[in-house]
């Protein structure tokens, strides 16, 4: 049996969809999702959100048809929205466990290992400060060090890292995501899944290994959390991907969402080749960070770019969003800047 790797999902209340073109895709497999947000039960709870300067995303229980027909056993929860409201997230791990979904990643940096057609697996999950997160702080230096530990204690295994990285609707990994992804796989790690910018970005093929930096979205309507009204301004956010593995064997499965009906649909239009060696001549580590520079406004080379790893660059990461947080709250109280539509 193949292992699949999807991006986020949401389904709030009052919220319909369709992934019934896609259910054979993810037939007689297992399914890893990120839970982008806890699953909200009870509707007086989606009014109970923790922030008010940021989107907050959540889940109410019709996800659960969705996880059922897609195959979903294990979902991460490592990810910039699962905090989001006040209600206690040990309700979201008690409702997955009830359906028997292994869900993981609150801790940041968390590793859950089961057993897969007689072949052990080793996932490993965290989230970069860069999305701004409220978990506590991972170190890289912590994740090149378990996956050394884990190839060195099970060789034969799989070690497949489900990072929570990267810039919102920006179209290139962050310069510290792409050398960090070079060091995992260097550790020991046989495939790189990412997702939390909403689009898809490149796939780097390394020292024999995959990379997808990003999946994209899975399953995010464009529609009503509470009394927000979300919407994406990269269209591009349309456009996902599957990652299949099987025996050794990846391949990558575009497919589209349709934002008219929240549908999904094979994408028989997306070339995946166009993903690929998308940075050219493999640029070395200071050439990339001049070219993600060169596409970045002021604001993001300043407060949103992660650019170094270790302890030290994950601090200075938070640093650098604090204050970004800092000057988007003062923009918002004094009317300067409205990012929520009710409309």
């Amino acid at each position: 049996m193949s292992i699949i790797f999807i991006g986020d999902i949401t389904i709030p209340f009052d919220t319909t969809a369709d992934v019934s073109a896609v259910e054979h895709i993810f037939k007689d497999s297992l399914t890893v999702a990120n839970l982008e947000g806890a699953v909200l039960t009870d509707r007086s709870e989606v009014s109970r959100f923790r922030y008010s300067d940021k989107f907050s995303l959540y889940s109410s229980p019709a996800v659960a048809e969705v996880l059922e027909k897609c195959n979903v056993g294990v979902v991460s929860l490592c990810n910039n929205h699962i905090l989001d409201y006040k209600a206690d997230i040990s309700n979201t791990c008690r409702w997955l466990n009830e359906r028997n979904i292994l869900n993981f990643g609150l801790r940041n940096h968390d590793l859950l290992t089961f057993t897969h057609d007689d072949r052990k697996i080793h996932l490993i999950t965290f989230a970069t400060y860069a999305c701004e997160h409220s978990l506590k702080l991972f170190s890289p230096a912590k994740v090149i060090s378990e996956i050394k530990r884990l190839r060195s204690d099970d060789p034969d295994s799989l070690i497949v890292c489900y990072p929570h990285w990267g810039r919102e609707q920006f179209d290139l990994p962050d310069p510290a995501d792409r050398q960090l992804a070079h060091m995992m796989v260097d550790a020991g790690a046989d495939l790189i899944v990412g997702h939390h910018p909403h689009v898809i970005l490149p796939v780097e093929y390394y020292k024999g290994k995959t990379i997808v930096y990003s999946v994209g979205n899975f399953m995010l309507p464009e529609t009503k959390f509470g009394d927000r009204l979300l919407k994406f301004r990269n269209r591009d956010i349309c456009h996902e991907l599957a990652v299949k593995w099987d025996n050794g064997n990846v391949s990558l499965i575009p497919l589209k969402f349709e934002t008219s009906d929240n549908s999904l649909h094979p994408d028989h239009n997306f070339t995946v080749a166009r993903l690929e060696n998308a940075e050219g001549q493999s640029p070395d580590d200071k050439q990339y960070r001049r070219m993600v520079a060169l596409r970045s406004g002021i604001a993001d080379r300043l407060l949103r770019t992660r650019t170094s790893n270790g302890r030290l660059g994950e601090r200075i990461c938070w640093l650098k969003r604090r204050s970004f947080r800092l000057v988007r709250r003062i923009a918002i109280s004094t009317g300067l800047h409205r990012p929520y539509s009710n409309q």
